[in-house]
């Protein structure tokens, strides 16, 4: 896991979380999504990149914030990791 994070936050802006908006949708490789948003948010200045493997939902992320709005774009994977075999969990229903 990759993780960077740099945050300035304005204190009466706490309760301000709005969505604006949200695409997502489905790449061209197998079990791999894609996120973007613009929202509200409480941070003046918001910096944040990471990239994990081998974990639920592993991928991709970086958010940018300024003066109190943020986008945010995630790659990520469909499917849950398996701890104790490492390796992704099947996707078939146990009856």
């Amino acid at each position: 896991m990759i993780y960077f994070n740099i945050n300035i936050r304005k204190p009466s802006w706490w309760n301000r979380f709005e969505r604006i908006k949200f695409w997502t949708g489905k790449t061209f490789i197998k079990n791999k999504y894609w996120e973007f948003q613009i929202d509200k948010v409480p941070e003046l200045f918001h910096l944040e990149l990471s990239l994990t493997t081998k974990e639920d939902h592993a991928g991709f992320n970086i958010e940018f914030a300024l003066l109190g709005y943020e986008v945010r774009f995630t790659v990520y994977d469909c499917r849950h990791w398996d701890y104790i075999n490492e390796r992704w969990e099947d996707n078939v229903n146990a009856s």
